[in-house]
């Protein structure tokens, strides 16, 4: 992998008015899926009530793991009605997990580069294009097909193991392995990173903690 490589630092800009109109979707969606647990949970709770009497304990705590969502359906629900893709929620749990780094980092890097749009592309001032979910760059993965940057699953099976690398050359710190990312290993080490580079990290950071927020009040009604 090439390090020293001057990327632009440019994103993917959706209208304001499709940001809005996203940030309630989701605002509904959390409200939704809350509701549907307290009500599934509340039924649960009547049902084992009802049984009681004819089961033993073991066949009750069956009877109450099958009517309430398990952590891992809660977790793609939730990042589906972020994405509204299942099947790009599915895989960036999927990667993220298997690099070890958090899916809130790998949905808000995407959410932040392309507003989820697997054909979103970047024309960079040196030449190099960014394309994909997560913008990769033509230069930095010359290896890659035009065909491969705009196919879902690679793009972010190559952008997960990408940042894995970046956490793991910045001793785990996010600022700077996010700088990484978007400006470059060589940029970074030589201290050439601007304002575009910072707002773009204040981005993703302040995207990671709403899932992550959201995430948990889920989880906790579960």
């Amino acid at each position: 992998m090439e390090s020293k490589i001057k990327i632009q630092c440019e994103t993917y800009k959706p209208s304001r008015w499709k940001k809005s109109l996203h940030g309630i979707k989701r605002l509904c969606i959390v409200a939704f899926y809350v509701s549907l647990v307290v009500i599934l949970f509340s039924f649960a709770e009547n049902k084992t009530t009802a049984l009681a009497k004819n089961v033993s304990s073991d066949e009750l705590s069956n009877v109450h793991s099958e009517n309430v969502f398990s952590g891992d359906n809660i977790k793609l629900d939730y990042y589906t009605g972020v994405i509204e893709n299942k099947n790009i929620a599915k895989l960036a749990i999927t990667y993220s997990e298997k690099e070890g780094i958090d899916t809130s980092l790998l949905v808000a890097l995407m959410k932040t580069e392309s507003n989820f749009n697997p054909n979103a592309i970047n024309y960079n001032y040196n030449g190099s294009v960014d394309r994909g979910l997560c913008q990769l760059n033509s230069k930095t993965f010359p290896n890659l097909s035009k065909k491969d940057f705009y196919d879902p699953e690679t793009n972010i099976k190559t952008a997960a193991a990408f940042l894995r690398w970046c956490m793991e050359n910045s001793n785990h710190n996010l600022v700077k392995a996010l700088a990484y990312y978007n400006a470059g290993w060589g940029n970074v080490t030589n201290e050439n990173v601007g304002d575009l580079t910072l707002n773009y990290i204040q981005k993703i950071t302040t995207y990671k903690k709403t899932f992550e927020d959201e995430l948990e009040l889920l989880e906790l009604n579960y």
